[in-house]
């Protein structure tokens, strides 16, 4: 019986099984989820990505999880009714298909195609025809059909760049080698039609043309061809087209010993000048088939080309050089050239003259006898045109040691590996330029276990953890491969232990190898090769506390100018040991090149480089802070280090934005400060960040950055910055569902003289009485505050207490005065520009009026709300919106919008670390299912929520959503769904379920 299998990757989406179609999606976007779930078969994809990649940005739907979750279901039961052998599971925020790749036509199709270059290689044209002929079966439409989203259209870009026409390319090679004229033919005939003009296809069609003895037809098709790419200003086309057709009208071919791979006369000889190629490479099939693709090595005949592999030290350009080259040495009958330049190596970098005598003797062991010292260049090179080879020039210094050979291998295939990006020559000789990166984390790992044996399949923990610590680095991965290997009577878990710290891994090296051989000397070499105001750089990024910096934090540590600078980090950069990331002036160092230049900079005094980093993140966050929040001041700072420019920004968006971006970094600032002695840029740095973060919800960061503020502002002796930080600690944790700090706070500010801080903290404590239902407490602190506060002629502070104040008087069912309280706290926030607050107001007033029935008044402050919302990025106030709009959509009997945003609010309480708001989300989600009669998806909502809150003396919600249970259950008994934990993070309102007993 035939295995059912998943078809609609390369044609219309859909499930087919035995060849029939048995379930056919009536909407196309059920079709482009299933499309690009396929596509990914076996890895998680984030809910997210799985939107991006299904729609374009106009066509995706007003509520991504909630239709993701509506077609996964359908997938789910379609491939269930198909008899399909695949699962579609939600995994940690995203999901995942697990299915048999065998049944996905795609991925058979690549795999056809892989048989075929294989056979290839061993001139097994019939069996490459076979293998082609059947991935043109399984090729059905374009890849993707129904997705027509921008990564959709790259992804069907580089599968017919890269897989489906290099392969029909081959499949017409073999047909020409067969003498299957007509059917090459005829499938040249299919891909005009189908893909339009290709190179490729015209140069095999003006082949067929000659082979049939078509010469005159052949050449009024390259003429009118040529001319037509000419008009077009395709000059390198038309060239190439040129090139290729003048070997079709020579009246010979060019060498017998290039087409038979035998030496023209007795003194030549074919070389293979290979090092021994490296087992176990993972991770670089791409780049791997990129240079088939350059070199044109899936055709009868390589073009000449000079590509040139760069990376950093220890990337393994050498080891995919040489892998490519043993995989394509068929390709080459006239022989393989590969010498090691020696740019970065002990010793002395090899000269032009050097390769020419090491190459010439190659290829004719009598050359010193018969060529002169002045002639020996220009022999090599008219050996080299009449029998091309592939040429490989490892490990180049730079431009000015490669380009006197460019033009010796004009008619070779060269490829060049080197640390340097090697600008010069690339811009003079147009060559391709592929660069290597680290491998990811599952690679590397299986890189790892495959070089460690069997003995990682029993500690896979700690191979994962080792392979992270190397940052895809293969150099590394090899050298703790090796050390495991000699020590097979330790386990894993304590090499992972010993190589914890980067130090060690930097100085592990290669057993016996005289030079070390190890990662530090691979930088060594790279350091050592820059002239002397870019080591001054890089030792200075050392004392950088992260790995991400911009050129003005550069210039910080360096204390130089930033146009310096800049130009300096550009040299480290094209000497790879920076990576640029999405910005013109943001650098990247590997963990391990950050950890050697720390190693560099050991033992010195730089107490005042470390001064200037401290203080241009502070100012830079400070300046951030009044451009965003102007009605809010900040907290005193210490002045500006001297040769440190602190950012300026353009808007607040730019600004804040800023915030946002270098948030693990402050971090670490935050941290290096404490430990470097400088608690007095430490305790003021998060009160800068304090407001944007609090904005996007980032209440963990905040909490962890007030922690060490308060610590480092108590060592300084700053006792009102001290209580400040508590209590801003204090608060956050409030919004967190925790209760600590704001007393400690009120101790300490009890000694203190400044009236408003007293007032803020004494504002926080009512707060904190009002949460645990102590609500007179709560009245008689807030009236004190309230009388305080005008006294200080502070609006944004009588705001936030006439707020307050409203919350209360609500609690005790004093609407009327409570309603006084926020329209007073609304005008005050109107008066100085404060939109969370205004929106906080209309949500609290609208709130009143859904109280009193007056459903028009709601409405209106729920759209005034909205209004606000759109020029604030302000989380907490998104999640206010939210809730309102779901409640009023409830009362306005609604269910569909009531559940949608309840829905949105349980995401985003979920991802802003806000459990309060969580679970009030969730009990609102639970009223509306009850009214719908969904009672038992109610009790699930009502049964987290309760989880959320315990332990959160959260005493008014806890006993609402108790009382909501109880009135449930006394009317049915109800068992929650068992939920995983994680699982219910990735998609907390989609996992609501129940069983009914």
């Amino acid at each position: 019986m035939n295995r059912p299998v998943v078809m609609g990757f390369l044609g219309q989406t859909a499930l087919r099984m035995h060849g029939r179609m048995s379930v056919h999606w009536e909407r196309p976007q059920a079709r482009a989820v299933l499309a690009v779930l396929l596509a990914h078969a076996g890895q998680r994809i984030p809910a997210s990505t799985l939107t991006e990649r299904a729609w374009p940005e106009e066509r995706r739907p007003r509520n991504p999880a909630s239709t993701l979750h509506t077609y996964t279901t359908r997938i789910r039961a379609a491939l269930q009714a198909a008899g399909i052998a695949a699962r579609l599971e939600t995994v940690d925020g995203g999901y995942q298909l697990h299915a048999d790749k065998n049944l996905i036509d795609y991925y058979r199709l690549r795999e056809t195609i892989s048989d075929s270059h294989r056979h290839a290689r061993q001139n097994d044209h019939e069996k490459v025809c076979a293998c082609i002929e059947q991935a043109i079966a399984l090729w059905n439409d374009l890849p993707l059909a129904d997705v027509h989203s921008p990564w959709a259209d790259n992804w069907r870009r580089a599968v017919l760049a890269d897989e489906w026409l290099p392969a029909n390319d081959l499949l017409v090679d073999s047909y020409l080698e067969l003498g299957q004229f007509d059917m090459a033919l005829r499938r040249l005939n299919d891909l005009h039609r189908e893909h339009g003009f290709t190179l490729s296809g015209t140069q095999r069609r003006l082949t067929l043309m000659t082979r049939l003895g078509r010469r005159d037809d052949a050449y009024l098709h390259y003429v009118s061809t040529r001319q037509r790419l000419l008009r077009e200003g395709d000059d390198e086309s038309a060239d190439a087209l040129k090139r290729h057709y003048d070997t079709l009208a020579a009246p010979a071919p060019r060498s017998t010993a290039h087409s038979a791979g035998t030496p023209p006369s007795s003194h030549s000889r074919v070389p293979r000048q290979l090092p021994r190629d490296v087992p176990n490479l993972i991770g670089r099939d791409a780049l791997i088939g990129r240079l088939d693709a350059i070199t044109g090595t899936t055709a009868a005949d390589p073009s000449p080309a000079a590509v040139l592999l760069t990376g950093p030290p220890g990337i393994g350009k050498t080891t995919v050089a040489v892998r490519w080259a043993h995989r394509s040495a068929q390709r080459f009958p006239c022989g393989t050239l590969f010498t090691d330049l020696r740019g970065f190596a002990p010793g002395i970098p090899q000269t032009p003259a050097e390769v020419v005598d090491r190459f010439l003797a190659a290829l004719d062991p009598s050359a010193d006898q018969r060529f002169s010292t002045g002639n020996r260049t220009e022999q090599l090179r008219a050996l080299l045109a009449e029998r091309p080879a592939l040429v490989i020039l490892d490990n180049a210094a730079n431009s000015d040691q490669i380009e006197p050979l460019l033009n010796l291998f004009a008619s070779c295939v060269v490829l060049i590996t080197s640390r340097n990006s090697l600008r010069k020559a690339s811009t003079r000789y147009h060559f391709a330029t592929l660069a290597l990166h680290p491998l990811p984390l599952p690679a590397a790992t299986a890189l790892l276990s495959a070089r460690i044996g069997d003995r990682a399949k029993y500690e896979p923990g700690p191979v994962r953890d080792l392979a992270r610590r190397c940052g895809g680095l293969p150099l590394a991965l090899a050298l703790i491969a090796e050390h495991a290997a000699s020590r097979t009577g330790v386990p894993l878990r304590g090499l992972a232990t010993q190589l914890r710290d980067h130090d060690e891994l930097l100085f592990l090296e290669h057993e016996a190898d005289t030079p070390p051989a190890g990662l530090a000397a691979a930088f060594a070499c790279s350091y050592e090769a820059l002239s002397p105001s870019a080591q001054r750089t890089f030792r200075a990024l050392g004392l950088h506390p992260g790995t991400d910096i911009g050129v003005h934090a550069a210039a910080a540590c360096t204390g130089e100018p930033v146009a310096a600078t800049r130009r300096n980090l550009d040299a480290l950069h094209s000497a790879h040991l920076l990576e640029q990331r999405e910005e013109i002036d943001r650098f990247h160092l590997h963990d391990l090149v950050h950890a050697y230049a720390a190693h560099l900079c050991a033992g010195q005094d730089h107490r005042a480089a470390r001064h200037r980093i401290a203080s241009f993140y502070l100012h830079s966050a400070a300046r951030a802070h009044e451009l965003v929040f102007p009605h809010r001041p900040g907290p005193p700072l210490p002045p500006v280090a001297p040769g440190c420019e602190p950012l300026t920004y353009a808007t607040a968006d730019e600004a804040e934005q800023w915030c946002l971006r270098e948030a693990e970094t402050l971090a670490s600032v935050l941290r290096y400060a404490t430990q470097h002695g400088l608690d007095d840029h430490a305790w003021p740095l998060p009160h800068t960040t304090l407001f944007v973060w609090d904005r996007h919800g980032r209440y963990p960061a905040i909490r962890a950055g007030l922690e060490i503020a308060a610590a480092a502002a108590a060592r300084c002796g700053e006792r009102e910055a001290e209580a400040g930080t508590l209590n801003d600690l204090g608060h956050t944790l409030m919004l967190m569902g925790e209760h600590d700090h704001v007393y400690r706070a009120l101790d300490i500010i009890s000694e203190s003289d400044n009236p408003a801080f007293r007032v803020v903290v004494q504002l926080n404590v009512a707060r904190l009485e009002h949460e645990t239902q102590r609500l007179s407490t709560a009245l008689d602190l807030l009236v004190r505050c309230d009388r305080l506060a005008s006294e200080l002629d502070d609006p944004g502070l009588e705001a936030g207490i006439a707020h307050q104040l409203g919350e209360t008087l609500r609690a005790m069912h004093d609407r009327v005065a409570a309603q006084g309280h926020f329209e007073r706290a609304l005008r005050l926030r109107e008066q100085v520009g404060d939109l969370p607050g205004q929106i906080a107001a209309h949500v609290e007033l609208a709130d009143l009026a859904c109280l009193r029935d007056d459903h028009p008044a709601a409405q209106q402050h729920a759209d005034q709300a909205r209004t606000l919302l759109a020029r604030s990025h302000d989380a907490d106030a998104r999640l206010r919106v939210l809730l309102l709009i779901a409640r009023l959509r409830h009362e306005q009997e609604n269910p569909d919008e009531a559940i949608q945003h309840a829905r949105e609010a349980i995401a985003l309480a979920y991802k802003t670390h806000n459990p309060v708001k969580h679970a009030l989300a969730l009990e609102i989600l639970g009223k509306i299912y009850h009214a719908e009669g969904e009672s038992g998806k109610a009790c699930d909502a009502w049964t987290i929520a309760a989880g959320l809150l315990e332990g959160k003396e959260e005493h008014a919600a806890t006993v609402r959503i108790s009382r909501h249970l109880a009135d449930i259950n006394g009317a049915h008994t109800f068992v929650p769904a068992a939920r995983d934990a994680d699982a219910l993070a990735a998609d907390p309102a989609a996992r609501i379920n129940f069983t009914r007993k």
